[in-house]
């Protein structure tokens, strides 16, 4: 599977599951190296999604990125899949 049907399994099954959900799209100047694909927000919880085909890695910038998130207390989630997302939901008590 791509990337980018991943990336809409996960969005379709978190608006089904009550998220408000939107896609940061930035590419050229002045744009956020390594910014998550989704930010989904649901019950006062944001979470900040990377999406990846099976077996995909994180660029540098998008490490960068979930260690700026983690360290100030966000929540980042990167995923492959739906299951695996729901995994990652529950760990974190969502």
């Amino acid at each position: 599977m791509i990337e980018s049907e991943v990336r809409k399994l996960i969005k379709e099954y978190l608006v089904k599951s009550g998220w408000f959900v939107f896609h940061v799209h930035q590419q050229g100047y002045m744009t956020y190296k390594g910014i998550s694909d989704y930010i989904a927000v649901k019950n006062g919880k944001v979470i900040f999604l990377e999406c990846k085909k099976f077996g995909g890695k994180q660029s540098p910038d998008q490490l960068k990125f979930e260690d700026n998130i983690v360290s100030h207390g966000g929540i980042y989630l990167c995923c492959d899949s739906v299951e695996k997302l729901q995994r990652q939901l529950q760990g974190h008590g969502i």
